[in-house]
């Protein structure tokens, strides 16, 4: 990398290690070797007076210190690295930066369950002309991915019944590309899916056919090496159990989703479970017998 700053390729570097520290995250990377990725990246930035370019990465950079459990606040991006609402405000004339910092701000408060400002940072970012300000870009997906997510948690959580549309309308984008060959998308789809199927129209959910949904996802994240979304959907199965009150199934689930979690590096995420839960793990009695009528074999 330091090798083409020397022959003024500066450009090319520039897109070129964001979207390598992108990929990392996205793809499921081990985050410490994200981590390391980001760092050198920074620092080679730095070293080349690109100190206005750089503040792009330092959303990721935080994220990751976030997953990894070195935030005071894990669902906001605050920490060593940056402050979220501080950039923000230094950001505002920079529209590319700020389409950057709200995707990674609501995938980040996604994970961490906050869901209302995940949807704060939703309704900020879809101002943006994303095909037009950053072109292709491999976050695309995952944009349509968590935004579906977010909407669908909202609509759950909140009440706000009128994103349960635009929720199906990202699935249904997901659904296009996968049918067009993008193998990645599958785990989204049907993890998307279960989500949408626990927002209660008057019916009780069905629990055999949302966590089948779930397991399906894993597996299908599992043969793409998306760790991060195996462990998500573990970890949303573990949460939809709890939620129709069979602790014995939910302890198993999360479990799971714990080991994953831990394999990825995300201590954060593991911490957040253990700490919200505690009580249903340590209370388990049966859920790794019963969860096995749901669960395919999955290696960790």
């Amino acid at each position: 990398m330091k090798e083409l700053w020397e022959y003024s390729a500066i450009d090319y570097v520039y897109w070129q290690g964001l979207n390598l520290c992108k990929v990392c995250l996205a793809a499921g990377y081990d985050l410490r070797r994200t981590l390391l990725e980001i760092e050198k990246y920074s620092e080679c930035l730095l070293d080349y007076n690109q100190a206005i370019r750089q503040r792009l990465i330092t959303p990721l950079h935080q994220s990751v210190l976030n997953l990894m459990g070195k935030s005071p606040n894990e669902s906001l991006l605050v920490g060593e690295i940056i402050d979220e609402e501080m950039i923000r405000t230094d950001l505002k004339n920079d529209d590319v930066a700020l389409s950057q910092l709200e995707l990674i701000a609501m995938f980040t408060a996604y994970f961490f369950n906050d869901y209302g400002r995940a949807y704060q940072a939703w309704q900020r970012q879809k101002k943006y002309n994303i095909a037009v300000l950053v072109g292709p870009d491999c976050w695309m997906t995952l944009r349509i991915f968590y935004s579906g997510l977010v909407l669908a948690a909202i609509c759950r959580e909140k009440k706000h019944r009128s994103e349960k549309r635009k929720a199906q309308s990202q699935l249904l984008q997901l659904r296009l590309w996968n049918q067009q060959g993008n193998v990645a998308c599958r785990h989204m789809c049907l993890i998307l899916e279960a989500e949408l199927l626990t927002v209660s129209t008057g019916a009780k959910p069905d629990l055999q056919e949302i966590l089948s949904l779930y397991v399906k996802a894993a597996e299908a994240a599992y043969e793409v090496s998306m760790i991060q979304h195996q462990a998500l959907a573990y970890e949303l199965a573990g949460r939809f159990a709890h939620s129709q009150g069979d602790h014995s199934l939910s302890s198993k689930y999360f479990s799971i989703s714990i080991d994953l979690y831990y394999s990825w590096g995300a201590s954060g995420k593991v911490d957040q479970i253990r700490n919200d839960f505690l009580d249903v793990l340590l209370s388990d009695t049966g859920g790794i017998d019963r969860a096995a009528e749901f669960t395919v074999s999955i290696s960790v």
